[in-house]
């Protein structure tokens, strides 16, 4: 009786709480937020799913970069710092949209780290 207990209850941990599809776009909303993308880094080095390290620290990358390209072509050309913005809207949404449906879509620049090291 212990031991049908105790495998019912091994059988319900490994059932998540919320699909891995759902956390691995959560990553990248989470990046929108004030250094968000270090929520994506302590993510990274705390699950061991290889498709949700893959998009933790993908997300993470993304947000710093956008942070920082974004910042950098704000100061010397607001219309570029427009355009890229767009870019990266439109990448980050592609990046979402692909997590949910549980595959690898590389960003361009991050894409490829973040698959070397997930």
């Amino acid at each position: 009786m212990a031991s049908k207990k105790v495998s019912s209850l091994k059988s319900l941990a490994r059932k998540a709480l919320v699909d891995r599809n759902v956390i691995a776009a959560a990553f990248y909303f989470v990046v929108v937020l004030p250094f968000g993308w270090l929520i994506s880094l302590v993510a990274f080095a705390v699950v061991k799913d290889k498709l949700l390290r893959f998009h933790s620290l993908q997300a993470a990358l993304f947000g710093i970069a956008v942070q920082v390209v974004l910042y950098a072509a704000s100061i010397f050309a607001p219309v570029l710092a427009s355009l890229l913005g767009v870019v990266a809207f439109v990448a980050w949404v592609a990046a979402i949209y692909y997590a949910l449906k549980e595959e690898e879509f590389l960003i361009p620049l991050v894409g490829e780290v973040a698959k070397k090291n997930a």
